[in-house]
């Protein structure tokens, strides 16, 4: 009887979904080497990762049964994008008056 090697998940959020991949764990794997390893987000789009929900340095050592997770930039500033949406809802507001 043979035991499966230790795996941890790796997730991130791709394309509106979140997706998780299992990957082997090894005593000295680092997040960002697990993040690398699972292939979900090319490495330019990554803007942080964490384990469980707290973020965490891509050097931290990831532990057996870790769930790491990839945090991806945002596709626009929040504050921007709620402004450039008031103002032009009080253009159609002027327009329409």
């Amino acid at each position: 009887m043979s035991l499966a090697p230790p795996r941890i998940r790796v997730c991130a959020a791709v394309q509106g979904e979140v997706r998780e991949v299992w990957v082997d764990w090894s005593p000295g794997l680092s997040l960002g080497a697990a993040a690398r390893q699972a292939g979900l987000v090319p490495p330019d789009e990554i803007a942080g990762i964490g384990v469980f929900g707290l973020r965490a340095d891509a050097e931290t050592l990831v532990r057996e049964g870790d769930r790491v997770e990839i945090y991806r930039r945002l596709p626009h500033e929040p504050r921007e994008h709620r402004r450039a949406r008031a103002a032009r809802a009080d253009r159609v507001r002027k327009r329409d008056q």
